[in-house]
């Protein structure tokens, strides 16, 4: 009984892989087909230079923080006046 069991779940995971298989190759209904609108471009170069500046300012701000300066949020924090 469950060597039948057995079968008949490996034959649905072949045919489910199968099906996958040949969705994957499709072009005509696959969801990343490729359509490059001008819209759709102009939307990749904005989402990469937003990446790009703020991966520039991350890592300016973890090699210079700005920490000596008068006005930083942490000499306010540490100066509240109860000395």
């Amino acid at each position: 009984m469950r060597a039948v069991v057995l079968i008949v779940l490996a034959h649905q995971f072949l045919a489910f892989a199968q099906s996958n298989r040949e969705f994957s190759q499709s072009a005509a209904v696959h969801s990343m087909t490729p359509t490059q609108t001008p819209a759709q471009l102009l939307l990749v170069a904005v989402g990469f230079i937003a990446v790009v500046v703020t991966t520039a300012y991350t890592w300016l701000c973890f090699i210079h923080p700005g920490e000596t300066g008068e006005g930083h949020i942490k000499r306010r924090i540490l100066d509240d006046g109860r000395e």
